[in-house]
């Protein structure tokens, strides 16, 4: 008896830190997004480009094979951090829906709110100043080394059933897209790197909207924006488009 209680109080020792939280995990955003699910729950390190905008606050990858390229960045609940999306959609379930909803237990997140979080924080809210219209633009990307909680799924956006009926919501991030969260618990090694939004924003088209979201006279997409514009016509002018009534409309 004696020695079963040893041999289970040192296997007990090798699973937990010196600290007493979880080990951390080094892993890369490929390695992430290719199961996510796998990393579900685990304290992961990650090193990568940080991205913030108007529906966006991401891990960037790049060559993942994957339909979202990017792991979605979250401040741990009631943070009073500056960065992260202007605005995102978040899918729901309407109410009379006879889909589950799972809520997920899941450990929480202590911020390290240290001078290189507040500079993360800082250059992922400065925003750009333009001759045009940016919409939730900012200045800088950075790259670092992120700590955290990582969140993972295999299913994105409404879950269906065979018959095609809605049977669930899964994901993370803008439109529930993102199939991995990591909810950031520490940050170092910044170095940050001014958006030339010129050329479109940042390099990575398989990544990133910046370019339906720049509207900067310089920038490659300025043409397409005035183009889309001009088609409406001015006020008051015929379009080709006619105004029709329903027939419950109708007098």
């Amino acid at each position: 008896m004696k020695r079963a209680f040893l041999f289970l109080a040192v296997t007990t020792c090798l699973t937990i830190s010196p600290s007493g939280r979880a080990q951390t995990i080094d892993a890369a955003v490929y390695d992430i997004l290719a199961n996510p699910q796998s990393f579900d729950g685990k304290i992961v390190r990650i090193k990568g480009v940080v991205i913030a905008g108007f529906e966006e606050f991401a891990i960037k990858g790049s060559d993942c094979n994957q339909p979202v390229n990017a792991i979605w960045l979250a401040y741990p609940s009631g943070t009073k951090g500056k960065a992260g999306p202007l605005a995102f959609l978040q899918l729901q379930l309407a109410k009379d829906s006879s889909a589950q909803v799972t809520n997920v237990d899941r450990a929480p997140v202590t911020l390290d709110k240290n001078a290189d979080f507040k500079k993360f924080d800082a250059f992922l809210s400065t925003t750009v100043k333009t001759a045009g219209l940016c919409l939730g633009c900012v200045k800088f990307t950075v790259s670092a080394t992120l700590v955290g909680r990582l969140d993972g799924t295999k299913d994105t956006g409404f879950i269906r059933d065979s018959a095609g009926k809605v049977v669930g919501i899964g994901g993370f991030g803008n439109s529930n897209a993102y199939p991995a969260r990591l909810v950031l618990q520490s940050v170092s090694e910044i170095s940050s790197q001014e958006i030339d939004y010129a050329k479109g924003g940042p390099a990575d088209p398989n990544n990133t909207p910046w370019e339906s979201r720049s509207f900067i006279p310089s920038a490659p997409t300025a043409d397409q924006v005035k183009r889309a514009a001009d088609a409406f016509g001015a006020p008051g002018e015929h379009n080709g488009v006619w105004e029709t009534k329903s027939p419950e409309t109708t007098p």
